[in-house]
């Protein structure tokens, strides 16, 4: 039997038997090149069938639910033989035959980027990438070695690794095919954008890898946008107005909370008290309310605190609940450190903070008759509050 007949009936038995295992291939493809001629013709198509099915058995093993050291060895075993097939490919095997068509060097490299990679060998990996990426015969290949090198380089601490990053993201957008590959290479531009301080680029970028998006990666899509807009120029009211439009499409009732607390880690005062004021419109949660008598507090602004002070007591004595039991506790901790404050503040203001002190102290224990700082804030109160029938 010849070597034709040879590679015919071994590409065409793994391509109809899906039950095949690569493992298995491999095994009996290695013996049938060693059988061949070193100059037949064929033998090269042979040796990059069994680097392919070497390759695709590190997959198969990877998936394997029993991981263990011996299972590692026979990866890395698989990784590097098929390494060495690729490289000899790429040779004419030496010289012993003709060497591969350009457009399937480019797809040999691009294998070999890719288990130089998972070798950990990152180095060899990139000059395989920088290589793949300066070529455009193969778009597809292009596109994905400029993904690869952006994928890393966004990473980096070094304002000229994320620059280039944003460049190899600009190449693989023109190329990609696929709606939700085009929303992954947006969401990751956004995030360049980001990281560089064009946070109103980011935004609408994002917006755009959302209409394109799965719905398995609106989620974190929707999460990061909400990180970029309390960080952009965007108006808080026109953030908010885009939010309540995304809440109703993908039925996340979240948004404008999390656009809250994106504000307040940004330290940005006026978007945070504009989502508080929102919240409790749309939902009065007692949270909400003690979190814009934190904010008014943060202000030095004794009048506003003590109106959102009142706001606090009416929803107390109105029933308002917290939404959750974290929010109760997380709301404990700020209402304590504000009474704790306001005696602090006594001291040398005791005008502007005793009301404020009294009536806070009086608010915490009716709210939390059993925390953890009932009998500190109790303490405080009775010696600050000179009525006796008060007491």
């Amino acid at each position: 039997m010849n070597s034709l007949n040879i590679l015919l009936i071994v590409l065409l038995s793994f391509q109809q038997s899906q039950a095949v295992n690569n493992k298995q291939m491999a095994a009996e493809i290695e013996p049938l090149i060693t059988k061949m001629a070193p100059h037949d013709p064929a033998k090269l198509t042979m040796v990059l069938r069994l680097a392919d099915v070497l390759f695709d058995a590190t997959t198969e093993v990877d998936q394997n639910t029993h991981f263990d050291g011996k299972t590692a060895l026979e990866i890395t075993r698989n990784q590097k033989k098929s390494i060495a097939l690729y490289e000899s490919a790429l040779t004419g095997l030496g010289g012993a035959v003709a060497k591969p068509s350009l457009t399937q060097s480019y797809k040999i490299e691009f294998q070999l980027g890719r288990l130089y990679t998972d070798l950990g060998l990152t180095k060899i990996a990139e000059q395989k990438w920088q290589t793949l990426v300066k070529q455009n015969t193969v778009k597809k290949i292009q596109r994905e070695a400029a993904l690869r090198l952006a994928e890393k380089l966004e990473l980096s601490n070094q304002k000229s690794d994320i620059e280039n990053a944003k460049q190899y993201y600009k190449l693989a957008i023109t190329t990609c095919d696929k709606p939700e590959l085009c929303s992954y290479i947006e969401y990751r531009q956004g995030w360049v954008l980001y990281r560089l301080g064009n946070n109103d680029e980011a935004v609408d970028l994002l917006i755009h890898s959302l209409s394109q998006a799965e719905a398995s990666s609106a989620d974190e899509i929707l999460k990061d946008l909400t990180l970029f807009l309390a960080h952009s120029k965007w108006t808080p009211s026109r953030a908010i107005t885009l939010l309540e439009e995304l809440s109703t499409r993908y039925k996340k009732t979240n948004l404008i909370a999390m656009l809250s607390a994106d504000y307040l880690a940004a330290d940005q005062r006026e978007g945070y008290d504009q989502t508080l004021h929102y919240l409790y419109r749309k939902e009065p949660r007692l949270e909400y309310a003690i979190n814009t008598l934190d904010l008014s507090e943060a202000k030095r602004d004794v009048e506003e605190t003590k109106k959102n002070l009142l706001a606090v007591e009416l929803a107390f004595a109105q029933a308002v609940k917290f939404s959750s039991a974290e929010k109760k506790t997380e709301s404990e901790k700020t209402l304590f450190r504000l009474v704790f404050q306001w005696d602090a503040e006594r001291k040398t203001q005791p005008e502007a903070y005793t009301e404020l002190l009294l009536r806070g102290a009086l608010l915490y224990s009716q709210i939390y008759p059993t925390g953890s700082n009932y009998e500190k804030i109790t303490s405080g109160w009775l010696a600050v509050e000179t009525h006796p029938e008060t007491k």
